[in-house]
């Protein structure tokens, strides 16, 4: 894991030392957050980002002054006043019980798959486990602690998430595709968190002619798929070497040209990225 030094964070409309962070008293009450990578200084999906953000709040019906422009106004400033070229940056809106808001952004270390493993694939197991509202994506620290556990006793790069139904949902920090005969399977949206790099590997079997399905996955039916990858902001699209006892192929064709035209789209967007697109409120095409 890198750990870049942030030297500020976003405090609502102030610029707040780091020695001053207090991550608790950040998240007492609900808390609606995104996680967001940031290329060169740029950061990636922006627009998408700050869209599942605002849909969340407004799911949840909180009241906020927070815009657009002022979340995108706040990012730079974050970016520029710590000389921000790669790293992830969170940013959130805390609903305390007393309905005040509060708004913050900091820099979060990060850590990004070895080149090897987009070739070796990576160690993934099942566990029993479900998160509440799985569309809003909603901070909750004793789920992510037990998942920390849970990952560092299996030795696993990720946990894939097994309802109550035995059916499987999502990687606790990505989504999970399925190949067969070509095809993607994905979970249905409404048991997931729809992800941002989820959203794009859609766009990208659609425009390449890919037939992609959602449905329910039984989690006793995964050894009859060829190939498997998780898809989310910092691993990108990682394909998955075993889940369990099952062995999956990762030399797959279709996930390579996926991969291939995912870095093609990262490229393209850090290509058009422009602060301006977002002072006048709207979002750019996602």
């Amino acid at each position: 894991m890198e750990i870049v030094v942030s030297t500020n964070f976003i405090l609502d409309n102030e610029v707040v030392s780091s020695s001053d962070f207090n991550r608790k008293q950040l998240s007492n009450g609900i808390v609606i957050y995104e996680v967001i990578r940031v290329s060169n200084s740029i950061p990636l999906f922006l627009g998408a980002h700050i869209d599942r953000f605002i849909i969340s709040i407004n799911k949840l019906g909180v009241k906020t002054n927070v815009s657009i422009s002022t979340i995108a106004s706040r990012i730079s400033t974050l970016i520029n006043i710590n000389n921000l070229s790669i790293g992830n940056i969170r940013f959130q809106l805390c609903f305390s019980k007393n309905s005040q808001t509060t708004f913050s952004a900091w820099i979060v270390p990060h850590s990004y798959p070895d080149k090897e493993l987009y070739i070796t694939g990576i160690k993934v197991a099942t566990l029993a486990s479900q998160r509440n509202n799985p569309n809003l994506k909603i901070f909750n620290s004793n789920f992510k602690s037990s998942i920390s556990k849970h990952k560092l006793e299996l030795g696993v790069y990720e946990l894939l998430l097994v309802n109550e139904n035995g059916f499987v949902t999502e990687g606790s920090k990505s989504n999970i595709f399925f190949l067969k005969d070509n095809s993607l399977i994905t979970p249905k949206t409404e048991q997931v968190l729809p992800g941002i790099t989820r959203m794009k590997v859609i766009q990208i079997a659609g425009s390449m002619g890919i037939k992609l399905l959602e449905k329910k996955i039984s989690s006793t039916s995964l050894k009859i798929y060829d190939s498997a990858f998780i898809s989310g902001t910092s691993p990108k699209i990682l394909p998955i070497r075993n889940i369990d006892e099952i062995q999956f192929n990762t030399k797959n064709d279709t996930i390579n040209k996926v991969m291939d035209e995912y870095e093609l789209m990262v490229a393209k967007d850090m290509l058009s990225f422009n602060w301006d697109h977002y002072t006048n409120g709207r979002l750019p095409d996602k």
